[in-house]
């Protein structure tokens, strides 16, 4: 991707090092601004530049990411720490608010699938595709009014599979207690949500949680009971964790909930909304979709 970039500035460099000297003497602005032409047929998230890159082995240079996240995952080889890890219920909103007439007239769930995906034929890169069609849209055709169920497509597959799978693993290697999220709140605080024109939809969309636990000078303090609430219920939980490694170490008209670390045997989410409860980690047709998929597909290995 940095290839790519670099390219649509005119320069046709490879090298990372060429790429560094290339990208420390641009402006803010040309970083910015300058974007990778999305292929046909492909969603917004394809244009997004930010993921782990392995690097190269360089003498005398300490490495901090020597393999691909998941095999070090599934290794065992990281810090293990007490861990809270979760996602929102509806991360997709936000991004798929950045399609438009013209992207949603090219966009196809098969030129759409995530590239750390091989699939072993056209054929089965198809079938999978044609099943997740199926799944979201019932039929329907990819537009504009169908947005909401093909948010999915841009939430679950780069955030919440990802988050449920990370957990997943840590529960095989790290005896420490993880505590699984899945936020739905929705309110005066869902900014996301909000300045995409997706208020009435129910759940949190991608960074909505982090309204809740910092307050952005820009905002306004809530006014409303429940926001306060949620506000105070939030930052107490994370508070808590930080300070005693558990989010509800003793039971409050606060937090009248316990919230427990995940189960290997039965693994749940402590869902965070007007009431508290509990849901399976993998939750729903499509997520044990992703799952599915990406244990017979998934990259191993590094791509130079």
């Amino acid at each position: 991707m940095a290839s790519l970039l670099s390219k649509t500035m005119g320069y046709s460099e490879t090298d990372p090092l060429e790429l560094y000297n290339i990208f420390m003497n641009k402006s803010n602005t040309d970083l910015i601004m300058t974007r990778v032409p999305r292929k046909r047929g492909n969603i917004l998230l394809t244009e997004l530049l930010y993921s782990p890159c392995v690097e190269k082995k360089i003498p005398g240079v300490e490495a901090f990411l020597t393999d691909l996240p998941y095999n070090l995952l599934s290794r065992g080889e990281y810090n293990k720490v007490p861990t809270i890890i979760g996602a929102n219920s509806e991360e997709g909103l936000l991004f798929v608010a950045g399609e438009n007439d013209t992207t949603y007239a090219a966009m196809s769930f098969e030129n759409s699938m995530p590239k750390d995906l091989v699939f072993h034929s056209e054929t089965e890169k198809k079938e999978a595709a044609d099943r997740l069609e199926a799944l979201l849209l019932n039929g329907e055709k990819i537009s504009k009014e169908v947005r909401v169920k093909l948010s999915k497509l841009h939430g679950e597959p780069y955030f919440n599979y990802p988050v449920a799978k990370e957990t997943e693993l840590a529960l095989e290697t790290n005896e420490n207690p993880i505590y699984s999220y899945r936020l739905k709140y929705g309110g005066l605080l869902n900014v996301g949500k909000i300045i995409t024109g997706f208020f009435k939809v129910p759940g949190a969309t991608h960074a909505d949680d982090l309204f809740y636990l910092f307050k952005p000078s820009l905002l306004p303090t809530p006014t409303r009971f429940f926001e306060m609430t949620m506000v105070n219920r939030m930052t107490t939980m994370w508070t808590n964790f930080a300070k005693f490694g558990n989010p509800t170490p003793v039971l409050t008209e606060l937090l009248p909930v316990q919230w427990h670390p995940v189960k290997k045997e039965s693994p749940e989410s402590f869902v965070i909304d007007v009431e508290f409860s509990t849901a399976p980690l993998w939750d729903g047709d499509s997520m044990l979709f992703w799952r599915e998929l990406y244990e017979k597909y998934r990259r191993k290995e590094t791509v130079n």
